[in-house]
C-alpha cells in the first residue's frame, strides 16, 4: 500500500536529506528522492523544494556554499 505525501513546512532534517539526495543521484530522481523522505513529500514536493534550495543557494557567496551543502 502506497502512503500519502504529506504537505506542510519542510523541515531541516528534510532539507538536509533532499540536498544530499538530489547531489548524488541527480535533479531528475523525484521519486526515488520521495522515497528516501519515507514518502512524507511528493515527488512534486521534492523537485519544487529543490528548486527553491537550489536558487537560494546561488545567492549565497561561493566560499558559504560548501558548508551549506554539508550541514
Amino acid at each position: 500500500m502506497r502512503m500519502m505525501a504529506k504537505g506542510g513546512k519542510w523541515t531541516e532534517e528534510e532539507d538536509v536529506i533532499l540536498k544530499a539526495m538530489a547531489m548524488e543521484f541527480g535533479e531528475d530522481q523525484w521519486v526515488t528522492l520521495s522515497r528516501d523522505l519515507l514518502f512524507r513529500k511528493s515527488p512534486m514536493q521534492c523537485r519544487d523544494r529543490w528548486y527553491k534550495i537550489k536558487a537560494e543557494l546561488k545567492l549565497i557567496p561561493s566560499r558559504k556554499i560548501f558548508s551549506q551543502l554539508l550541514e
